[in-house]
Parts: C-alpha cells; sequence; structure tokens
C-alpha cells in the first residue's frame, strides 16, 4: 500500500512535535511537549528519523545529512543488530493463529544503547473487508461522480438511500460537542429502521480535540457504513489514521474517505498514485485519477426528511453506490441511475 502522501509532500504532514514525560517533575503535571530539534540534541532521534534531502529529492536514514527531518523509524525496522521487524512478523504471525485472523498490535520500545526491550501493551483483532474483491474507482465519468478522495477500507457498497449530513463550514468547539448528541439520536434511529446510512461532515470524525472535529465515540454513528470527512471551508485538518478510532472502523468494515482540496496535494499527489496504479494492473485501475471532488452544491440542495441544530438527514429516492479500493486506497461515491429523481 502507498503512503498517502508522497516523496517531500510527506513532511507538510509528518510529525514535528511529540509528548515526553517529564521525571525529574515533582507533581503530576509532568507531560511536556517537545520538537524534534530537541530529540536531535538530546542524541535520541537518530534511530526513529530520516533526512529528505532537497538536492537529491529523495530520503536518507542518516541524520548526517542537511535537510528537514521526520519520523519514518526506517533506521530501527533495518537496523539487523536489534531484530525488531523479525520479532513483529513472528508476534503477527503467531497471535493471528492463535486468534484466528489478523490483529493489530499497540507496543513500545524501550532503546538502551544496543539492546531494545518490547513491551507490548494491546492485541486487538484487525477485521478487514475482502482484499481480493475487484473494485475500482477510477473508471468512472466526472458526471457520474458525487465525491471521491482518498480512502480506507475495500469493497463496494450498495443500497445506500440515508446521508446524515453535517454542513457547517467553520467548526467550532462548543457546537461541535453539541452535534454529537443529534447524530446518537439520529444513528439510534436508524440502526433501528435497519437503514445504513453514509455520514458527511467537516474536520476529523472522532477526534479528541472538537477545534479539529467532531468527537464522536464509535458507538455515536455506529449505523454508518461510510463515513466521509470534508475540510472547514478553506481549512484542511489532516486525517489521523492512527487511532482507536479508526480501528473501529476497520473491525467494523465502515469506509472511510477524506476530501483534500487540491491546493493541499498537488498534482504530485495525484501522479504518484496514477504509477504506483499503472504498475499493479491488477489494481483494476486505468491511467486517470479524478482529483478530490464532492458535489456540495448537489448535496446542499437535497431536501431534508429532518433537521436537527443544523444536522440534517436526508433520504433519497434512489441509493448511492460507494467503491473503495484498498490497494490504492482511493474511493468513489457515485450518483444513483437516475440523479434527477433525487431532487
Amino acid at each position: 500500500m502507498p503512503h498517502q502522501f508522497y516523496q517531500g509532500k510527506f513532511l507538510h504532514y509528518s510529525q514535528r512535535k511529540f509528548y515526553a514525560l517529564d521525571t525529574l517533575a515533582e507533581s503530576e503535571d509532568n507531560l511536556v511537549k517537545l520538537t524534534l530539534e530537541q530529540a536531535e540534541a538530546d542524541g535520541v532521534l537518530a534511530p526513529l528519523a530520516s533526512v529528505y534531502s532537497l538536492s537529491s529529492d529523495c530520503w536518507r536514514d542518516s541524520l548526517l545529512y542537511e535537510g528537514p527531518r521526520a519520523v519514518t523509524f526506517s533506521n530501527l525496522l533495518n537496523d539487523e543488530n536489534l531484530p525488531i521487524a523479525k520479532t513483529f512478523v513472528e508476534l503477527l504471525e503467531r497471535f493471528q493463529k492463535a486468534m484466528g485472523c489478523p490483529v493489530e498490535l499497540e507496543f513500545a520500545v524501550n532503546l538502551q544503547a544496543n539492546t531494545a526491550t518490547l513491551y507490548l501493551l494491546q492485541i486487538r483483532p484487525l477485521m478487514g473487508g475482502n482484499s481480493t474483491e475487484s473494485v475500482s474507482c477510477c473508471s468512472f465519468k466526472s458526471e457520474e461522480i458525487f465525491c471521491t478522495g482518498d480512502s480506507l477500507g475495500h469493497g463496494s457498497f450498495n443500497g445506500l438511500k440515508d446521508i446524515i449530513y453535517v454542513p457547517g463550514d467553520n467548526l467550532g468547539g462548543r457546537w461541535a460537542r453539541k452535534i454529537v448528541a443529534q447524530l446518537t439520536k439520529f444513528n439510534r434511529q436508524l440502526m433501528a429502521e435497519n437503514k445504513p446510512y453514509i455520514l458527511i461532515g467537516p474536520g476529523r470524525w472522532g477526534s479528541s480535540d472538537p477545534n479539529l472535529g467532531i468527537p464522536v465515540q464509535i458507538g455515536n454513528i455506529s449505523g454508518a457504513k461510510v463515513i466521509v470527512e470534508l475540510p472547514y471551508g478553506s481549512r484542511f485538518v489532516e486525517p489521523s489514521m492512527g487511532s482507536h478510532f479508526f480501528h473501529e472502523l476497520a473491525s467494523m468494515r465502515i469506509g472511510y474517505m477524506t476530501i483534500c482540496p487540491g491546493e493541499y496535494k498537488g498534482n504530485t499527489h495525484l501522479s504518484a498514485r496514477q504509477d504506483f496504479c499503472r504498475e499493479n494492473s491488477d489494481l483494476t485501475c486505468n491511467e486517470f485519477i479524478h482529483p478530490d471532488f464532492i458535489d456540495k452544491d448537489w448535496l446542499d440542495n437535497l431536501p431534508c426528511t429532518d433537521e436537527r441544530d443544523g444536522v440534517r438527514h436526508i433520504t433519497l429516492d434512489e441509493p448511492l453506490r460507494v467503491n473503495l479500493n484498498g490497494r490504492c486506497c482511493r474511493g468513489v461515491i457515485l450518483y444513483a441511475l437516475t440523479k434527477k429523481n433525487n431532487f
């Protein structure tokens, strides 16, 4: 699977700061936020970081080079003296055999000189979809596409006639918390009626920071079959794909899409994806990938079945179709066969 962002674009989204424990603090308030520069000065960054060489347009796994630093864990995983990668492979195989399905590990590593101690924190079953299913996201005309963007998950989702839509472009903490209650009510109602739905809204779904997104728990939106993240107007919050929230999405086989404006992603992003697809002909993609897009005018003008505190429930006459390709990490939502019937 390709990284969501390619080459130098990765630097715009990579980790620049981290939290550390102040072991000398005399109170419980011992969590401090530090920068990569401080980690490098303390001599602890080298096993974890790589350098992006601007002159050669490539990554170097040594801090001896000039250029921006980024946390890639490349040195740690490739160090033959510390067989961490081999250990992970063996653990994943053993736990998969024991649990009967692929698993996700949460762990911590304590590095000291030439030794490393691995601590397992959690083991969770990872229930994915059928990644061998042939799913195309690129063989459609522009007029067929309601929405397309980067995605997690794999498969086709059909028969989705209900949309829960949060149209707010300017998200605020108080407003974000307030609408969680309404989302929960809509979710409970649609689940009781056995109606899976598409959830669309601004910001990072499941964020713990209400200024970055709507702080729902998975139980608040458990009836959603596909969720879509939008920017707040001209503001884009990068997706958080490593959280417990996204593990829950994967285990419940809920599809996920994020719509990233072109000014944040640029042509390099799509070109790299197209190259990847051309090199892997089994992806069922053609040579053109549509830029991220959502027909917000169409969505905003659909009549509401119900509306509460700015959260809209829309019921379509005909269902939308959703395709997610877990290999190339692209997704597409297609209009119903007769789009005009939905007005």
